[in-house]
């Protein structure tokens, strides 16, 4: 199997919109925007849309830090189940890198099961720190970014 470096290296060299295929608009496609703050003491607000597209077996999308800052790639790269509970949804465990400035940069840790999400971690690859957020309900429904 590759490393994940070899695997996004087609990818780090590309800005952010050719990284979102025009297939991710067309039908059978999904989006998914989630708005999340983090927890104390830091509170920093964190935009993230993810992209899948089976027909075309892509998955990808992006975050963003606050209001004004520039989208950053991110890239599916595992999923796992945690529990399965018997008559409701799987708690799955995704796995995302973060690749900005030509490098994988950080990696974010999802939990969820169903529609919802219940944990956020995003763990730098410079300083191994740890950093968690909480989804909010301060979202927009129609996908075009977060009301901060």
């Amino acid at each position: 199997m590759k490393s994940i470096p070899a695997m996004l290296s087609a990818y780090l060299c590309l800005p952010i919109s050719l990284l979102i295929p025009a297939a991710v608009h067309a039908a059978g496609a999904e989006s998914d925007l989630r708005c999340f703050v983090g927890t104390s003491p830091q509170k920093t607000k964190l935009e993230m849309m993810r992209y899948s597209d089976d027909a075309h077996g892509w998955t990808g999308g992006y975050v963003k830090y606050g209001k004004n800052k520039p989208p950053i790639a991110i890239v599916y790269v595992s999923s796992k189940t945690l529990d399965q509970p018997e008559g409701r949804p799987a708690y799955f465990e995704s796995t995302w890198v973060e690749v900005a400035t030509s490098d994988v940069t950080g990696k974010y840790v999802v939990g969820s099961q169903g529609a919802n999400v219940y944990s956020l971690e995003y763990v730098s690859r410079k300083s191994d720190k740890k950093y968690s957020f909480d989804e909010t309900v301060e979202r927009n429904s129609t996908d075009d970014g977060c009301k901060w």
